[in-house]
């Protein structure tokens, strides 16, 4: 049940970590009025759960185990920076889904620091995305700039377009704040059951680093094993040896076939004559 919950904590952060990033660069694709600090820490922040989730368990080990107070609040320290980071990004983040003034401003100044420091490019990127032309109308600072004869952009002209971009630019401003509020309130969630899974007695990263750590010998022993197979066992080669009727050896024959078989003895010495002596 344990393993089951920590892969389900691995994929969700994985899959966070993966939407966060898209939020975050279709953010600055578009110019959305967002603190990239916010969007960036969005990002970071399924990797600060899963770091947490993953020293949490030693910690609080080494704290039950340790007299010095700072070792003894590191786990409740570190649970409590993650709560109020998650708690600081959500509440920024779920001001720019509701509609108010406050997100009718953002837009305008946003675009207005944009048309004043002559940024084309990150208009011109705006209005091909969302198939727009300027701010509040069709000819309100939209890029292409009017030439001096000109009195407005023929943006509208140029493309064939008829709508503005506050509506779809503040629409895309809202779907990526509450993407990444989604995600931040899912972060939270993970911590709890993490920080559940932890108060259970259950170290579910032991127990995943245990799995993949039988996994590997498993697959080394059925590396190792097609080299071995032929190779026959030194006790059955001994087993063999003390049961063939005739070992090799000194005196292997039993004392019956040492009566029976022929025997080579030396033979005698007999005195011959020298001949040197007969002659």
């Amino acid at each position: 049940m344990a393993l089951g919950l920590g892969l389900v904590f691995l994929l969700g952060s994985a899959v966070l970590f993966g939407v966060a990033a898209v939020v975050h660069f279709h953010s600055a694709h578009l110019s959305l009025p967002i603190n990239p600090a916010i969007t960036i820490l969005t990002v970071l922040l399924p990797i600060i759960s899963l770091l947490n989730s993953y020293i949490y368990p030693t910690l609080l080990h080494s704290a039950h185990h340790s007299s010095n107070p700072f070792h003894r609040l590191s786990p409740t320290i570190l649970q409590t920076l993650q709560g109020l980071l998650t708690t600081v990004l959500a509440t920024l983040l779920f001001e720019d889904v509701l509609p108010s003034t406050t997100v009718e401003c953002l837009l305008d100044n946003q675009w207005l620091r944009m048309f004043r420091a002559k940024d084309g490019e990150s208009i011109r990127l705006i209005q091909d995305t969302l198939n727009c032309c300027g701010l509040n109308s069709v000819k309100d600072r939209a890029f292409p700039w009017p030439k001096p004869d000109q009195k407005y952009s023929i943006c509208a002209e140029m493309f064939g377009r008829s709508q503005a971009c506050r509506g779809p630019w503040r629409a895309a401003l809202r779907s990526s704040a509450g993407a990444d509020f989604g995600v931040v309130v899912a972060v939270g969630l993970l911590q709890i059951l993490s920080l559940l899974m932890t108060r259970e007695g259950t170290n579910w990263w032991n127990a995943w680093r245990s799995i993949n750590w039988g996994r590997r010998q498993r697959i080394r022993h059925s590396e190792s094993r097609p080299l071995l197979e032929d190779v026959t066992d030194a006790d059955e080669v001994v087993e063999r040896q003390d049961e063939s009727p005739h070992p090799r050896g000194y005196q292997s024959l039993p004392a019956n076939d040492q009566d029976n078989r022929p025997r080579v003895e030396p033979s005698t010495i007999h005195h011959e004559r020298n001949a040197w002596n007969d002659e």
